[in-house]
């Protein structure tokens, strides 16, 4: 990033706290000067989209109060539908990654994925990249 580039933002969606804060503290290691904002519900997650409509991406996790799996992918896509999205999740269904990325998410990242891999995912969702595992 250029000194001409503005900090990137970020809200990270997960409804356990621990995930939340080891996310946001590698994305502000990664991304100096980043803007995180935090939240634990899909509505709070909403609620900071409706704050910040041009964030550089919001990181989901598919499994956390009022997402109802992928109900909660597909209301955020009609409420938000420019909103850079990647879904962060343990689930293993291949299926699943497929249909959010059909959905319009940029991609999904395991959370069982090290942290490296994940900011390395991160970054190229920002270049405009889809991410799946493989």
């Amino acid at each position: 990033m250029s000194a001409l580039t503005p900090a990137p933002s970020f809200i990270v969606a997960d409804d356990h706290p621990m995930v939340r804060d080891a996310l946001a503290l590698a994305l502000r290691a990664a991304f100096p000067k980043a803007e995180v904002a935090l939240a634990g519900t899909l509505d709070e997650a909403s609620a900071a989209i409706a704050a910040r409509p041009d964030v550089d991406l919001v990181i989901l996790d598919l499994d956390m109060p009022g997402m109802q799996g992928l109900a909660g992918v597909s209301a955020l896509r009609a409420s938000y539908p420019s909103a850079p999205l990647v879904i962060v999740s343990a689930t293993r269904n291949p299926a699943a990654m497929r249909q959010v990325v059909e959905m319009g998410a940029a991609g999904f990242i395991p959370k069982s994925a090290p942290m490296e891999e994940i900011i390395a995912s991160v970054r190229a969702v920002m270049r405009g990249e889809i991410v799946l595992p493989p």
